[in-house]
């Protein structure tokens, strides 16, 4: 099922204290289409692509090292500039279901482990698929009842890094 509601772009968290994010630089693949705000990793030679659906760590493409800053300008080797995502690093995004549509956030979500998947052009929590990797939530930003609230989360390690380097490498 489509979700009803479109997630809003996923972006680095900042309320607790970690307000420096460490920019990164690429080079963009060929074909590139992603959008700002999508989840990047390496194509296995090196550019930047964008990561395969869903982030959960169930294959090397299924990670991601990086949150765009813009979307792909379609340019070989363009310069991407990245924010990087290590083991400390909040990411804020939607908590939505890809089966009925729509989620109501509710306490029962902290500190669950969703994969992080994508939507027609923005990345979201799949509270349809507690998984044991993707982005584990640490906190609310919208309150409980909320439809579609955003939360603030944390990438686990096998669902970190790049193609090359084993999982939890970053």
């Amino acid at each position: 099922m489509p979700l009803t509601y479109q997630p809003l772009t996923l972006k680095l968290g900042t309320p607790f204290g970690l307000q420096s994010d460490l920019t990164m630089h690429g080079e963009e693949a060929a074909g590139s289409t992603y959008y700002k705000g999508a989840l990047l990793q390496d194509n296995d030679a090196g550019l930047i692509t964008e990561s395969t659906s869903p982030v959960d760590g169930s294959a090397v493409t299924n990670r991601a090292f990086g949150i765009a800053y813009a979307a792909a300008t379609g340019t070989t080797s363009a310069d991407v500039a990245f924010g990087y995502i290590g083991q400390y690093t909040v990411l804020e995004g939607t908590l939505s279901n890809a089966t009925t549509g729509t989620h109501t956030l509710a306490a029962a979500d902290k500190f669950q482990t969703y994969p992080i998947t994508k939507g027609t052009h923005n990345w979201y929590l799949d509270a349809a698929a507690v998984s044991a990797d993707g982005g584990i939530i640490i906190a609310f930003k919208d309150d409980v009842g909320t439809v579609n609230g955003r939360v603030y989360f944390i990438i686990t390690a096998a669902a970190r890094g790049p193609i090359h380097a084993g999982s939890g490498a970053l």
